[in-house]
């Protein structure tokens, strides 16, 4: 599991059937069209406001408990720029304001990174745990590639 050294920056995570349902009272609802003029919403769940180090901690424990004879993760820290070339910049943080959207549209993001961590990674080891056992030997860098 790759991970950067500037791994503090923070994000917001949420499951996308919440941000779908976000996204369908948007297009249903007139309040979303205030003064004629279309509204923009932040979402995602403020709540989840995670270091990208501490996601990768977190999903590494979770997939350890539910698949007990994987090997465990190692990780590897890396710079952004070193991975995604010169010039790339980020934000520190990704905490987005969904007070907006609880008043317009009356959505809240609901699901706690707590409570969606375990379901993604289940849903992973079910889909890819053959894909990933047979191209174990080939390294991360080949396993990526034929995604």
């Amino acid at each position: 599991m790759t991970r950067f050294k500037k791994a503090a920056n923070l994000a917001a995570y949420s499951l996308l059937a919440t941000l779908a349902t976000a996204l369908m009272l948007a297009g249903l609802s007139s309040r979303a069209y205030a003064g004629g003029e279309h509204q923009i919403f932040n979402l995602g769940n403020p709540d989840n406001d995670v270091s990208i180090a501490d996601l990768a901690r977190q999903v590494a424990e979770i997939f350890e408990r539910s698949a007990p004879r994987a090997p465990k993760a190692r990780f590897e820290h890396v710079t952004a720029e070193d991975f995604y070339g010169p010039g790339y910049a980020d934000t520190d943080e990704r905490i987005p304001d969904v007070s907006k959207a609880r008043r317009l549209l009356g959505w809240s993001p609901g699901c706690s990174l707590a409570d969606m961590l375990p379901g993604i990674v289940i849903d992973y080891i079910e889909r890819y745990s053959e894909r990933v056992a047979a191209a174990a030997p080939l390294g991360l860098s080949k396993l990526a590639s034929s995604a």
